[in-house]
């Protein structure tokens, strides 16, 4: 799959999610909780090294 697809995908998947409140804070709650596994993996380089 294509970045585009991917994209498109994802773009046609929230406007489903957004018009149910219950499933938006799900949603929600599930990417912050994936954007902190991401920010503490030690094993990720920054830009400078």
């Amino acid at each position: 799959m294509t970045a585009l697809q991917l994209n498109a995908e994802m773009l046609r998947n929230m406007s489903i999610i957004v018009e149910d409140e219950k499933l938006l804070r799900r949603v929600a709650k599930y990417l912050r909780k994936v954007v902190a596994e991401k920010v503490a993996d030690s094993t990720l380089m920054s830009k400078k090294e």
